[in-house]
């Protein structure tokens, strides 16, 4: 070292830098995005039920097409509508973007992130087994929990125990009662047979990585023959 002090412009950069460090570092541990092992470990799961609740009535729905149909069908609000269109094989574009938001009923502060699915998200509901299907009426609100899961199981911007969280609270806020909830909650964290959520995120994942996409830019024309798998291999619908 000459001697020489540092001068007054390097000493006010240098602290500039180490304070907007430290206010970076504040931010990520108070994000809900940072998802560290002790952090999943601390969030608080639903009890799990003793008994199945009764299978809900299908009124003659004997297909998983069928079931599919009435659960899209209708209006479900929590702040948007979600409508949505159908192809030819049971896939389905989401017409209007909702957003979900945290609201614990125990008065708690908010401990999941907002999720938002936009408009021309393609959905199946393959992110919750088809076994239990008829534990949810088919009915149009219910479509909500399922759409957000599916879009959470499709991003993996968040890990799979927080994504099967928010599908839990999202079913407690359209009705769902909390056995049903819980039970269907349970279902989907513990993979059982090959019928849990684990299959339909890790084949999430292996398709994302091939280079599949699931947000259109452009819709079919209300054409009953196309199939998503034809219509995704157009060019310009991304």
């Amino acid at each position: 070292m000459n001697g020489r002090r540092p001068s007054r412009y390097f000493t006010a950069a240098l602290s500039f830098m180490l304070l907007a460090i430290l206010s970076l570092e504040l931010a990520l541990a108070d994000s809900p995005t940072r998802w560290g092992p002790e952090t999943l470990r601390s969030l608080p799961e639903p009890s799990k039920p003793a008994h199945a609740p009764p299978r809900t009535e299908q009124g003659g729905h004997t297909s998983p097409e069928a079931w599919l149909d009435e659960l899209a069908k209708g209006e479900m609000g929590v702040r948007g509508v979600g409508q949505y269109q159908r192809f030819a094989d049971p896939w389905y574009i989401v017409l209007r973007p909702f957003t979900w938001e945290h609201t614990p009923k125990s008065g708690k502060k908010a401990y999941l992130p907002t999720v938002s699915v936009p408009k021309g998200f393609v959905t199946d509901f393959a992110s919750i087994p088809r076994a239990f299907w008829t534990w949810l009426r088919p009915d149009g609100r219910y479509a909500q929990p399922a759409v957000l899961h599916d879009y959470l199981y499709w991003r993996q911007d968040v890990p799979r125990k927080v994504a099967d969280l928010i599908f839990y609270e999202a079913m407690l806020d359209v009705g769902v009662d909390r056995t049903t909830a819980g039970l269907v909650y349970w279902a989907v964290r513990r993979d059982i047979a090959g019928l849990g959520g684990g299959p339909a995120w890790r084949e999430n994942a292996r398709k994302k990585r091939s280079g599949l996409r699931r947000r259109l830019r452009r819709f079919p024309d209300g054409d009953p023959t196309m199939t998503w798998d034809e219509w995704r291999r157009k060019p310009g619908v991304f």
